[in-house]
């Protein structure tokens, strides 16, 4: 037999029994499962190459750090209007930010010890064991001593605690949901996203997994006095 690559390339095409020219080979039909997986890795973004560094940033610099714009100053105004807000619905309850914020977290964790409430809260330990003694003598909190260590202090409500912390969580839901108002849901995951990210950024500068001195914006460059006059 032939080799095929010896045949001249003005030679006749090869005929079928007929005298025909043989018919192509049907090409493969692909499957709609195959169909939809080419069409969604087409519409898919292109994914970051290991380590590089995502754009964006630097954001601010001394000559344009406008406080309307500072994260900071914005979250904290929140805060400051979200805390407002819920001591003003839970005054029939005689609650004050300072004492529900520690009955939350032991509604929440059911008990809890100083240390715990203390990073929690981020506040002050002795500052908080004065108002934990002012909670335990309205009879909504009392202190445990541990089974397993002795030397642990474990902090739990009372009944009467646990009657008074009852309307907390639905206010804390209603003001945050009122905060809310005219959000998507798709923008608020965004925002929890975004502050998530935030949140895990911070706490990687504090442990020194991330830079903490991260360069400000330069002030664009003024131009010399002669600059553009021709001489």
């Amino acid at each position: 037999m032939s080799d095929p690559s010896s045949i001249p390339p003005d030679s006749p095409a090869p005929q079928g029994p007929s005298g025909a020219p043989p018919l192509p080979s049907p090409l493969p039909v692909p499957s709609p499962e195959a169909l939809i997986a080419s069409q969604t890795l087409a519409d898919a973004p292109e994914a970051d190459q290991p380590g590089e560094a995502p754009a964006g940033g630097p954001f601010y610099g001394q000559a344009v750090y406008p406080r309307e714009d500072s994260v900071g100053y914005l979250l904290r105004a929140v805060m400051r209007l979200f805390v407002s807000e819920i001591d003003h619905r839970l005054e029939a309850v005689g609650l004050t930010n300072a004492q529900w914020g520690p009955l939350y977290m032991m509604l929440k964790y059911k008990s809890t010890t100083l240390a715990e409430l203390s990073r929690e809260l981020q506040t002050d330990p002795g500052a908080l064991t004065r108002t934990l003694d002012r909670l335990e003598a309205k009879g909504l909190c009392r202190r445990e001593r541990s089974t397993e260590d002795r030397r642990v202090v474990n902090l739990a409500l009372t009944p009467d605690g646990e009657a008074a912390m009852a309307p907390v969580p639905g206010v804390l839901c209603e003001v945050m949901n009122s905060y809310l108002q005219g959000f998507s849901h798709a923008e608020w995951q965004s925002l929890l996203d975004f502050l998530r990210r935030m949140k895990a950024n911070a706490e990687a500068v504090h442990s020194g997994q991330l830079p903490a001195d991260t360069p400000c914006i330069e002030p664009a460059a003024r131009p010399s006095a002669g600059a553009g006059s021709g001489d």
